[in-house]
């Protein structure tokens, strides 16, 4: 059975162990899991073009492959990835603070073109509780909820991967679902 159909049954620590050992199957079913939540991820916290976005998420890929002898397949795969698109994310930031502003071009898309779906801040958002989620959460705020009920990591995983406090989280947390239950309850007449 070729590692391609396995992929399905194995977890992602033991496929980031046949990444070590140089099987591209393994880093390729890895990529395939993890690029749209990827792109997810950095798109909330990208506050620039959606090529941006897409840059951080391939030099997120550069890092993992560089790094996966540092993996401990003890820990989460997920968070491990998440932590490292988030300083890559940081990164990223911090480097545009050193370049000079360039006016977009009229082929540049807002970053939330990164999310799967396009997200029209004005418009009812019915039953779509991301869309809703992003429009109206701080970049924190989504990232915690989306790590937490998204991806299910626990509120330690969740820290580990924004390079918070268990408490901050808890906070972040709670605020975004009060924002949410908000902007949830019918008007009241």
């Amino acid at each position: 059975m070729s590692l391609a159909v396995k992929a399905d049954r194995d977890d992602d620590q033991t496929l980031a162990q046949h990444v070590v050992q140089g099987s591209h199957e393994a880093m390729q079913a890895l990529m395939d899991r993890y690029q749209q939540r990827l792109q997810r991820f950095v798109a909330t916290k990208c506050s620039h073009t959606a090529m941006d976005c897409d840059d951080i998420v391939q030099e997120t890929w550069i890092k993992v492959w560089s790094a996966i002898e540092s993996y401990d397949p003890k820990r989460s795969f997920s968070t491990w990835i998440y932590t490292i698109a988030h300083r890559t994310t940081i990164d990223h930031a911090r480097r545009q603070q050193r370049r000079p502003f360039v006016q977009p071009g009229p082929n540049d898309v807002d970053s939330s073109a990164a999310l799967e779906y396009p997200i029209d801040r004005d418009a009812p958002h019915g039953d779509d509780i991301w869309s809703l989620a992003a429009a109206v959460l701080s970049a924190d705020g989504y990232q915690a909820l989306w790590l937490r009920y998204g991806e299910g990591l626990s509120i330690g995983q969740v820290a580990e991967g924004l390079d918070r406090s268990t408490v901050s989280i808890r906070v972040i947390l709670h605020r975004a679902r009060r924002t949410l239950r908000r902007h949830l309850q019918p008007p009241t007449p």
